[in-house]
């Protein structure tokens, strides 16, 4: 399928179909199976993308942690480690992002 273009690679095992328009919330679903987490929080140009402001990126996927483990850099997909309150982050619809 990935070599007759049917399937394009999103992240390290993850593939999405063709047809399928990338958006902020399947990017940010792409990098949490690629990361194999529970769950991850948007940050930065990405959480601005969640919710609903246009930003000017290179469609990198930008992840914030406080897990020191989850520090794994792959092509477009950064995962920040910093602290942060839970009262920074907001949940819109299935993902959350910083405020």
């Amino acid at each position: 399928m990935v070599r007759h273009g049917r399937w394009i690679r999103v992240f390290r095992g993850v593939y999405r179909d063709q047809d399928q328009q990338p958006t902020p919330m399947l990017s940010l679903e792409a990098a949490r199976l690629s990361m194999g987490a529970s769950s991850v929080t948007a940050c930065r140009n990405t959480a601005a993308q969640i919710h609903g402001i246009s930003v000017v990126d290179d469609d990198t996927v930008h992840l914030l942690t406080r897990d020191a483990r989850m520090t794994r850099r792959q092509s477009g997909l950064i995962v920040h480690r910093d602290e942060f309150d839970d009262c920074d982050l907001v949940q819109i619809g299935n993902a959350t992002a910083t405020t």
